[in-house]
């Protein structure tokens, strides 16, 4: 594991007084916690256990992710560089040289390979960006609880089940995040629905719609009554009917 001095020698923008400081915030925070008189002693036992134990182990969590990401990442780009400025020299070198060139752009794009495939394998960047956003949502939640700001400012006696439920959606949604991206990288969630063509027009699994077929009504058979019409025409106005020739 990691310290602090570690840290602070492998990444240059670290400052051991703006690290240091980060176990004073719970330090401070347990102590105005101790001052609320609207919890119960249970209450805030509940908060110092579980609350205060996700906030360290995301703050460990993300001080190694941060230090794995800064390493691999800084490594591959910078022996991607060199690698790429050793290739051309090959060519205008002796042969001795030109060994040893090769040897040193075998190793480097070796390196480049295992990096890059540790990096992937283990999510390094996605869990860099997720535990860093999880922890700043788990600090900002509990200053506005203790603050009883924002959503808190609204039901009182309510605040202390709403903060554990805010708190246990925000480390829910970081360790869902994380196995979904895990298990879509092994491909075992693949869906037929989901592998359907997305593009405008295309057919989905939705818009198509199967037609049944309807039965065709069969046509009125003539009976052998319409064979004797029988026409009244008593009715008829009497008027002469005019012929060709009168």
């Amino acid at each position: 594991m990691f310290d602090t001095d570690t840290a602070t020698s492998i990444l240059p923008g670290v400052d051991k007084d703006m690290s240091a400081q980060r176990p004073d915030q719970l330090v401070e925070f347990e102590a105005i916690l101790d001052k609320k008189v609207t919890l119960t002693s249970e209450q805030k036992a509940i908060i110092k256990a579980r609350y205060i134990g996700l906030v360290r182990e995301a703050e460990a969590s993300h001080w190694r992710t941060t230090i794995a990401h800064h390493v691999f990442g800084n490594s591959i780009m910078i022996a991607g560089v060199v690698l790429a400025a050793l290739i051309p020299l090959a060519e205008f070198i002796g042969s001795s040289a030109s060994t040893a060139i090769f040897w040193i752009n075998w190793g480097l794009a070796l390196g480049i390979a295992i990096f890059n495939g540790i990096m992937r394998l283990f999510n390094v960047s996605k869990k860099y960006v997720l535990g860093m956003t999880s922890l700043e949502k788990m600090r900002a939640e509990g200053w506005m609880f203790l603050e009883e700001i924002g959503r808190y400012s609204k039901h009182p006696d309510d605040n202390f089940r709403l903060f554990c439920s805010r708190i246990e959606k925000i480390k829910d949604g970081v360790v869902g995040k994380t196995a979904d991206n895990a298990v879509a990288q092994r491909g075992s969630d693949i869906d037929d629905t989901d592998a359907m063509p997305t593009w405008r027009g295309a057919p989905t699994a939705r818009s198509v719609r199967i037609l049944r077929p309807v039965p065709k009504k069969a046509a009125p058979t003539p009976s052998s009554d319409d064979d004797n019409v029988v026409v009244d025409v008593s009715d008829a106005p009497s008027t002469p009917v005019k012929t060709l020739g009168a």
